[in-house]
């Protein structure tokens, strides 16, 4: 039995929402179609389509930020406005999982909180 594995690359916008199907087997990935939402298509839409087209498992992966580091949780919990932030800036914008991929590939993704990261993560949580 093949599984089909669906790839959503989120993004702030749903029409800029990456999307990717294949099918995996004999330790790869063989690529049947890469899209992005688009401005008049669901990104919900895409993914039933694709799910139903298969006749077997499908695995959904997700790249988004969908947890926060412990470090903010931690510091962000009882801080209040103009307080001094006890926690290093490292410890708060750095998940575990962030710095066991830089620990292990040499690539450091972005910090949790910069940029556009933490709509993208609302973003993809509205999704799920």
């Amino acid at each position: 039995m093949s599984v089909q594995v669906i790839g959503v690359d989120c993004a702030t916008q749903p029409e800029k929402v990456g999307l990717a199907r294949g099918i995996a087997g004999d330790n790869k990935v063989r690529v049947l179609q890469a899209r992005i939402a688009g401005r008049h298509t669901k990104v919900e839409d895409v993914l039933a389509e694709w799910i139903r087209a298969h006749d077997g498992p499908t695995l959904l992966a997700i790249d988004a930020p969908l947890g926060w580091p412990i470090g903010m949780r931690k510091a962000l919990a009882t801080h209040e406005a103009g307080a001094e932030l006890v926690v290093d800036a490292e410890v708060m914008f750095r998940r575990a999982t962030d710095l066991a991929i830089e620990g292990e590939l040499g690539k450091r993704s972005l910090d949790v909180g910069a940029n556009l990261i933490a709509r993208t993560a609302h973003s993809a949580v509205d999704l799920l």
